[in-house]
């Protein structure tokens, strides 16, 4: 996980997704996430380093009828980094 999260810093496909949403505005979605109404579910990693939990939560709050879940020790792949609990929180979200 140590060596991924290197080379997901340094190369990662979201810092040049990020350079072309802020360089093209009709791509940042941010202002109709509170269009959204389908029960949402948002999963972060507290300590995710790719995407900062203070860059996107407030983002999270518009978005009407959503449970997020931050989960301490958790980085941005949450899936790999504890695949039961990940496993356990979706399949809850979707029983109910």
């Amino acid at each position: 996980l140590d060596y991924f999260y290197e080379t997901m810093h340094r190369y990662h496909n979201l810092k040049f997704i990020s350079k072309l949403i802020k360089s093209r505005k009709e791509l940042d979605l941010n202002n109709n996430l509170s269009k959204v109404s389908t029960p949402t579910m948002i999963i972060w990693g507290k300590q995710d380093p790719i995407m900062p939990l203070k860059q996107n939560k407030e983002n999270f709050r518009k978005i009407k009828n959503s449970r997020i879940e931050i989960i301490n020790n958790i980085g941005h792949i949450f899936p790999k980094e504890q695949p039961e609990k990940f496993n356990k929180l979706i399949t809850n979200f979707l029983i109910l």
